[in-house]
């Protein structure tokens, strides 16, 4: 992590407290660079890669990623589209791929228009390690390559929505189908909303609440403005003014013509 100046930010390590609840299971308690969110973090997911039960992450937010399309695509046999392309195997992937991209289109989009209401695409094997933001000494003491490379899919629920993304570990695949049923099924009991009714109501109770969160915010922002002024810089200070105190019905925030 570097700071606008360029310079090396260290990592805050976890409280001892915070670690107490986050590796509960882990003793002694790691330390030093150990004790940093990215190893922490690793730590978490390797446990629940270790669970008994069927762990599985479902995201309804759209996103831009394309990695799922490109993975699927990799994994089509090379005489799929011979019928309809006479370009060798390797050309029609890249051009396939060089289009999605062309064209902007996401996994979300994508899936949208060619799945149908109660399908789901094969789980794909997708490697984000490689796309993590993190500092290089991560990367170089194998922290990184030590995440497990989930495998996706896409659920499509309800032609009435757009659809949703899973996640699940290697292991879970030979149970896939009856994940995806259930993902289907469970999506179903909220009438207008097809997502888990479960996750639903987990997001419900986790969010925090506006009451809670406004003051916060306008604690942060008057620390910001503060900290601001102290520096003296007068470019850092119209820009929080201009954060701060600018509206969407703003000069600047103008709809174009």
């Amino acid at each position: 992590m570097e700071d606008e100046e360029g310079h090396t930010v260290p990592f805050p390590e976890f409280s001892k407290a915070a670690l107490d609840r986050l590796l509960p299971f882990q003793h002694p308690k790691p330390t030093g660079d150990d004790a940093q969110f990215i190893p922490v973090y690793l730590q978490q997911i390797l446990r629940l890669n270790e669970a008994s039960g069927v762990v599985c992450g479902v995201v309804e937010r759209p996103g831009h990623s394309v990695a799922v399309s490109a993975a699927l695509l990799d994994a089509m046999p090379d005489h799929t589209l011979a019928p309809l392309i006479p370009d060798p195997p390797d050309k029609w992937r890249a051009w396939v791929q060089s289009t999605i991209k062309k064209l902007g289109i996401s996994d979300t989009l994508l899936f949208r228009c060619v799945l149908q209401e109660g399908e789901a695409t094969r789980p794909a094997l997708v490697d984000r390690n490689e796309l993590r933001r993190a500092p290089p000494k991560w990367k170089n003491n194998g922290v990184i390559a030590r995440y497990p490379k989930p495998y996706v899919s896409y659920l499509l629920p309800s032609e009435w929505a757009g659809p949703i993304r899973a996640e699940i570990f290697e292991r879970s695949v030979p149970q896939f189908a009856d994940i995806a049923m259930f993902l289907m099924h469970s999506s179903m009991l909220l009438p207008g909303y097809a997502f888990p009714v479960g996750l639903d109501t987990a997001d419900k109770l986790a969010k925090i609440p506006n009451w809670m969160g406004r003051p916060v915010t306008a604690r942060m922002m008057v620390t910001a403005y503060k900290r601001a002024l102290d520096s003296g810089d007068v470019r850092q200070i119209d820009a929080l003014r201009h954060l701060l105190c600018g509206t969407e019905r703003d000069f600047f925030f103008r709809p174009k013509p």
